[in-house]
């Protein structure tokens, strides 16, 4: 029995989709895999229309800034990870970031224009989804209560990091809203 060239054409036309779906599921998963570090949130805005049901933020680093203009700046995890030790650190390079031992775990963010700037990730980094039916619950919480909100993020070794999952008073947004 033997296939003929279009047959086996036509299988693999007929896999590929699922190829890649499996390879998009793949890169899914593995995009949270690894530690995930509490980073204190400010600035919410629930209900921003142009861009739906995302919580929008700033980070709180919890340290002075030590990011120059025109250099690479990141934020350097070190400890536990629900209360990390963060540090911002200027580099002139993606090579000296690798050999500096006090910063195996980064984020690279923005670059600054200003020693004054407040450095910050990438606009994929600054919102979260919110489910449209909590919104409106999240909206008060954030009006009337003095809670405390932190992200999870897991950096990655590219110097990319994952936002994962939104805290309120050390508890997940979806748990915090169960209560």
């Amino acid at each position: 029995m033997t296939i003929s060239k279009q047959t086996l054409w036509g299988m693999v036309a007929l896999l590929l989709p699922f190829l890649l779906l499996g390879m998009i599921l793949f890169q899914g998963v593995k995009s949270f895999e690894g530690t995930e570090y509490r980073v204190r949130i400010t600035g919410y805005d629930p209900r921003d229309i142009l861009r739906g049901h995302y919580l929008q933020f700033r980070y709180e680093w919890p340290s002075v800034s030590q990011c120059k203009p025109n250099q690479i700046c990141v934020a350097c995890f070190a400890g536990e990870p629900d209360h990390p030790q963060i540090s911002l650190k200027s580099f002139i390079d993606a090579g000296t970031i690798a050999h500096d031992q006090l910063c195996a775990v980064h984020w690279t963010l923005n670059a600054v224009a200003d020693a004054k700037d407040i450095p910050q990730p990438s606009a994929e980094s600054l919102r979260f989804y919110i489910p449209e039916l909590e919104a409106p619950t999240l909206e008060r919480l954030l009006r009337v209560n003095k809670d405390r909100f932190d992200i999870g993020v897991v950096p990655h070794a590219d110097g990319t990091a994952t936002v994962k999952n939104l805290y309120i008073n050390n508890v997940t947004l979806s748990d915090y809203l169960k209560q």
